[in-house]
């Protein structure tokens, strides 16, 4: 929306019917649009970096209140930029540099986000520069830092004495540019990094490339007594699982207080290696040097990429949490009717929120659900194949039975769910769900108020099924993530 300089009148016009918390985060392309965003006080801004460089960041007084833009900005985002702009009226030097005397006077920012992409080393140096001299302000309170970009610049960012008091979230992509370059030289200047900031942690992400070994970076990383939450995305490509004994120490050392855990195990059949491991026994081997005894842990994502094949066993890996769970997602493989059963053959007496890919969904498949998840809220099934029931005849695959027709079956079991949301996603060729298989599906879910986001009464009468529309937008659940494989 910001990236034409649009009259002045035209944003008056459009902002009238915006109330004022709906916009939280604006981008400073447009100096019209930022100068009603700050006379409407709008919470957050943030400098894109990497937008569109027609018009300087720095704030002037007949673009916005003096002084105002310090005392918004709580956000700083160097993003990836598609192409380079020729017709810019600023060199890259005189941008940044500009970029850099603006926000060296903001002193409220929360969050700087640093992400590369494979664009001039000019532009790269220029990048590093501004977000270390972010992190060397004297009276900084920055919280969240996510640095995307290649061990080989790290040295540009971080610095020995470098501390951030205030430092709780930490989101690190571990990988190299130069085939030459070995990450284990860089692993010193991390490891002093952690050391400095290892009281203050709390949220952990670490995305390792397929050059950097997760078991090497980790054998030397101190414990961080505040850590609650982990994210883990490793590439599996060989089948030894001792060379995942580093991480599995590490996990261990943290186990007794994680509450939050988030695992991407990665086998990238495009890979240029050559791959050892078949996909069912590359998730064991992560999952095995992961998913160690945690006794509070309350959310727990399993992630697969690619995440089409089967032949995955989950159970053994999630049984030991039945106890605790609350959030659950699931995306490491479809999953059929006897992988659910093998999955919720025993009561989760906590689970409040669940997401997993299916094959296809049937009125057994809910039933299924609503006798070992009594306490479950909030449901996402993103369906691949077929609406309707398994066929019950393995001899004949293609004798289905209509959802509708199965409902009555199980009808006493649903009516008791007190299931407050679902979410049913058709994917790939999948037909939408039918009008009439929707009004059984409301009628069979009395307790439940929402249905893909929408009122049931909506959902029983809408000539479109909006489950479609949210595969469009690529939805994952309201309460989940989308998957991210940087660097795979």
């Amino acid at each position: 929306m910001t990236s034409t300089d649009l009259p002045l009148e035209i944003w008056q016009e459009i902002i009238k019917y915006l109330p004022k918390e709906f916009v939280e985060t604006l981008y400073s392309v447009n100096r019209h649009l930022l100068q009603l965003a700050l006379d409407y006080k709008y919470k957050v801004a943030v400098l894109d970096a990497s937008a569109r460089r027609q018009y300087a960041i720095i704030p002037r007084q007949e673009y916005s209140p003096p002084g105002m833009l310090q005392l918004l900005v709580q956000r700083l985002r160097c993003l990836k930029r598609s192409k380079l702009l020729d017709k810019s009226p600023l060199s890259l030097e005189d941008y940044y540099s500009q970029a850099k005397q603006a926000i060296l006077a903001m002193e409220h920012i929360r969050q700087v986000e640093l992400c590369l992409a494979v664009v001039t080393e000019k532009e790269h140096l220029s990048k590093l520069r501004l977000t270390k001299a972010i992190l060397e302000l004297p009276s900084n309170e920055i919280s969240n830092l996510y640095l995307d970009c290649a061990l080989e610049h790290l040295s540009h960012i971080l610095t020995t004495g470098l501390r951030l008091r205030r430092l709780s979230t930490f989101r690190l992509s571990l990988y190299t540019i130069d085939p030459l370059s070995d990450p284990a030289s860089h692993l010193p200047l991390i490891n002093t990094f952690f050391i400095h900031h290892q009281s203050s942690i709390e949220t952990l992400e670490l995305h390792f490339g397929h050059t950097v070994d997760p078991s090497s970076f980790l054998k030397d990383a101190p414990h961080f007594p505040a850590l609650s939450r982990l994210l883990l995305s490793f590439p599996v490509l060989e089948s030894d699982p001792t060379l995942f004994s580093g991480l599995k120490e590490f996990v261990t050392r943290h186990s007794n207080h994680l509450h939050s855990l988030e695992l991407y195990v990665r086998r990238n059949p495009f890979h240029h290696r050559a791959v050892k491991t078949p996909v069912g026994a590359a998730f064991s081997i992560g999952a095995d040097a992961v998913l160690v005894h945690y006794p509070n842990l309350v959310n727990l994502t399993l992630n697969m990429y690619p995440a089409w094949v089967s032949g995955i066993t989950h159970r053994p890996h999630i049984e030991k949490y039945k106890s605790t769970l609350e959030t659950l997602q699931i995306q490491t493989c479809v999953l059929t009717f006897d992988d659910m059963h093998d999955v919720f053959s025993d009561i989760f007496p906590c689970l409040r929120r669940l997401s997993m890919t299916v094959t296809c969904l049937s009125p057994h498949h809910l039933a299924l659900l609503a006798s070992t998840l009594p306490s479950l809220k909030h449901l996402t099934l993103r369906v691949t194949q077929q609406f309707s029931s398994e066929p019950r005849d393995s001899s004949q695959p293609d004798l289905l039975t209509p959802f509708a027709q199965d409902i009555p079956l199980v009808t006493d079991m649903l009516s008791s769910w007190h299931l407050a949301s679902i979410d049913i996603v058709p994917l790939y060729k999948l037909e939408n769900i039918s009008l009439p298989d929707r009004r059984a599906l409301v009628t069979a879910l009395p307790h439940t108020v929402m249905f893909c986001e929408v009122r049931r009464d909506e959902y029983a009468s809408s000539f479109e099924d909006p489950g479609e529309a949210m595969n469009r937008l690529n939805y994952w659940g309201s309460n989940f993530s989308p998957n991210f494989f940087p660097h795979s």
